[in-house]
């Protein structure tokens, strides 16, 4: 009778699901997701200015000008360069945290669309509702953004809007407010109070007052819809296509 050697056989563990890299178990604590928020914007404006700047000394050493793509670029991507930089050093790298802590997981088209379409329609009634208050109660009406005048009014212009404001915004943001902000406060503070706390943050990262209750709203959809798939996938679709028809109001009569 022989006896296996325990050397030669497999060890086969299984992870259990609680313990597997999720939204519930990130490594990074409130304290480096205040300090991200802190850092946010401060951030944001060096890396516009650094651009900027650059751009204005490359003009004066041609002669030239400025060049215009600069400037599109350091306003453009200062989110989605700095939030996702800031997730990824306070988080990932200074925690050992991962893309499925931060929500980085999990995509499936076919429930998506459908998630963010109604997402879109929730943040509608809710954005509608609030600009006809506004107006009753104040006779004021919600800030345009000067979009088309950053990126221009031509075809190429609103391109370039889309690329940036509708792609890689969305994206920037989600990682950092939802990905890595939302689920360190929800993680200590429990779900209710992360997702008032975190849409707050992310409401006055809009900087505008009267954008706040607006923004508000959106954050509030966007983190709903984060806890319930536990994945990005959803948020990023309705944050691009919230922007993207935000753009067509704006550029709809250049087009």
């Amino acid at each position: 009778m022989s006896q296996d050697n325990p050397g030669d056989q497999e060890l086969d563990v299984e992870v259990p699901v609680s313990q597997a890299p999720n939204i519930t178990n990130v490594p990074w604590s409130v304290r480096d997701a205040l300090l991200g928020v802190v850092l946010l914007i401060p951030v944001s404006m060096i890396f516009v200015l650094v651009f900027i700047l650059s751009g204005n000394i490359i003009g004066f050493l041609t002669g030239t000008g400025a060049p215009s793509f600069l400037n599109v670029i350091a306003l453009g991507g200062a989110t989605f360069i700095t939030g996702i930089g800031l997730a990824w050093l306070l988080g990932v790298k200074r925690r050992g945290g991962s893309l499925a802590n931060l929500g980085l997981t999990d995509f499936k088209v076919w429930a998506d669309i459908p998630l963010a379409f109604l997402g879109e329609i929730i943040i509608f009634i809710g954005l509608a509702t609030y600009s006809i208050v506004l107006f009753k109660v104040s006779g004021a009406r919600v800030p345009e953004q000067p979009i088309d005048q950053l990126f221009g009014k031509s075809l190429t212009g609103f391109l370039l809007a889309v690329f940036f404001v509708a792609i890689l915004a969305p994206i920037g943001e989600e990682i950092f407010f939802r990905g890595f902000v939302y689920t360190a406060l929800r993680k200590k503070w429990g779900v209710p109070l992360a997702m008032v706390a975190s849409s707050g943050l992310f409401a006055v990262f809009h900087i505008v007052p009267l954008l706040y209750p607006p923004m508000f709203i959106i954050g509030m959809v966007l983190v709903v819809l984060f806890e319930q798939r536990r994945s990005l996938a959803p948020n990023i679709i309705l944050h691009a296509l919230n922007n993207f028809l935000a753009l067509l109001a704006v550029y709809g009569s250049s087009l």
